[in-house]
């Protein structure tokens, strides 16, 4: 059954939806106050805005699909190793201070100053909204 069929339903005075496979259907934004959604699929459903007033999800089996799930995956390993790179990055820059040369250590300030400004400005403009202080 296809959301468009649920809500027609619904409107008819129909509240019973149990063990219906609902995957990726959308709900956005309609009233299914009452309804019944017992033991449904509801994988990737968009249930956002709507009103789910006394609306029953009894053993539904629900989250994302494994395909989503897995991009997802994908998406936050890739994140992982590009903030690896730069923890790296600014590790080797930091212990340029430390270095005996003094050319090193010129550049070792110089590149924690240019990080220190950059993680500044980038609070100040509200850009550091993964940044946890």
């Amino acid at each position: 059954m296809k959301a468009a069929d649920v809500i027609k339903a619904y409107k008819n005075g129909e509240r019973n939806f149990q063990r219906l496979n609902l995957r990726g259907a959308n709900f956005k934004e309609q009233d299914l106050s009452g309804a019944d959604f017992s033991y449904c699929q509801l994988q990737s459903a968009n249930f956002s805005q709507a009103n789910l007033t006394n609306t029953k999800f009894i053993g539904v089996k629900a989250g994302l699909q494994k395909r989503w799930l897995i991009l997802f995956l994908l998406v936050v390993l890739v994140l992982i190793i590009i903030s690896s790179l730069f923890s790296a990055l600014l590790g080797s820059i930091v212990s340029l201070i430390f270095e005996s040369n003094l050319e090193n250590k010129v550049s070792g300030w110089t590149g924690l100053i240019t990080i220190i400004i950059f993680f500044i400005i980038s609070f100040r403009k509200n850009l550091g909204g993964g940044v946890i202080f």
